[in-house]
């Protein structure tokens, strides 16, 4: 077998022609909504699906109302599972008798309009294509090792809907990205951080109350340990308000988090506090949770956004811990639920 299978499906039906990784497809596509998902565990579950097509069903919605006349298609309700269980079905039958035992399933599904007079589904005039291809997840329960992540910008202008046409934008800024970096981490300011280009951000601080209290203190007493228990952190994530994407992990993460009693805010991290940041970490539906170790942040903000006023720039560096006593007790909480809300890939079996 091949390194590196793909199975590519059309409105149900199997294609020959390999379109590329997913990246690749989604920049020849026409537009349109699409989500990412992939197996869990062996491909045993289909990973939080249930949201992932309520998000899918959102960004059909907003792309219409944001763009009437470039998606006049996706004006009716659309039935979203009914319309992409079919390919979703047939991408699976053949994808997890490929998929060797270390590799999980990863499926990019796209929604768009149709050339044709026949839609898939008559009046919706919709087409759905599902792209599967192998993916090496880390083992169960293991972390993915920490990245290295560079703050650009600026932010998206619709981020709340997964738009294909992202996958073509977001190209000036990879291309400029430093050597060594795994992620762009965007910013129309360069203070306030949202999301990156395919995850969204969080970082980990001392509450400040805390700070304060332990400043009380070691001015009481000279010298002191710093150690904190889970209780004296926060955890901070931008708001979808200030324009960042609606992401299935994102919203499992604050559940969690909240249930947990761990504090989280929603709010957008600022680099002027950067030096209190002690962990920082991204996530997203392939990568689940992977931790942050270094933030790299232009030195001078360009007055321009341009891509090319990033290229040669100088940078300030944020170190952080690669994976702290925060991160790893958040990722485990969001496997866990993560696993209970996932449905079991059997149930996609073809009747």
């Amino acid at each position: 077998m091949a390194e590196g299978w793909r199975v590519f499906v059309h409105g149900g039906v199997i294609v020959p022609t390999d379109p590329g990784p997913a990246a690749a497809f989604l920049r020849t596509s026409k537009p349109g909504a699409y989500t990412t998902t992939r197996t869990l565990d062996g491909g045993s579950s289909l990973l939080l699906w249930e949201r992932h097509m309520a998000r899918l069903s959102e960004s059909l919605q907003l792309l219409h109302t944001a763009h009437p006349h470039m998606y006049p298609h996706l004006g009716n309700a659309v039935q979203v599972k009914g319309l992409v269980e079919p390919s979703v079905e047939e991408s699976l039958s053949k994808a997890l008798n490929l998929r060797r035992p270390e590799e999980e399933v990863n499926l990019s599904i796209l929604v768009c309009g149709s050339n044709s007079r026949h839609s898939q589904l008559g009046s919706c005039d919709c087409d759905v294509y599902v792209l599967a291809s192998s993916y090496r997840a880390p083992g169960k329960d293991e972390i993915l090792p920490a990245i290295r992540v560079a703050v650009m910008g600026p932010g998206r202008k619709l981020a709340r809907a997964k738009d294909s046409l992202w996958a073509s934008t977001r190209q000036g800024l990879e291309s400029v990205k430093p050597s060594g970096t795994n992620e762009v981490i965007l910013s129309n300011n360069g203070n306030a951080l949202l999301e990156g280009l395919v995850t969204n951000f969080f970082i980990v601080k001392i509450r400040d109350e805390k700070i304060q209290e332990q400043g009380e203190s070691q001015r009481r007493t000279e010298g002191g340990d710093n150690e904190h228990n889970l209780s004296d952190y926060e955890v901070l994530t931008a708001p979808l308000s200030d324009g960042v994407l609606n992401g299935v992990i994102r919203n499992v993460l604050i559940e969690v988090c909240r249930e947990a009693g761990i504090a989280i805010r929603e709010i957008s991290p600022s680099w002027s506090a950067h030096h209190m940041w002690k962990e920082a970490f991204v996530t997203n539906a392939l990568r689940i949770l992977q931790p942050v170790k270094s933030i790299q942040m232009p030195a001078s903000w360009p007055h321009e956004l341009d891509p090319e006023n990033f290229r040669e720039t100088e940078w300030q560096i944020c170190n952080l811990e690669m994976c702290g006593m925060v991160t790893k007790q958040i990722h485990d909480l969001v496997m866990d639920r993560i696993r209970q809300l996932s449905t079991p890939v059997i149930n996609f079996a073809r009747k």
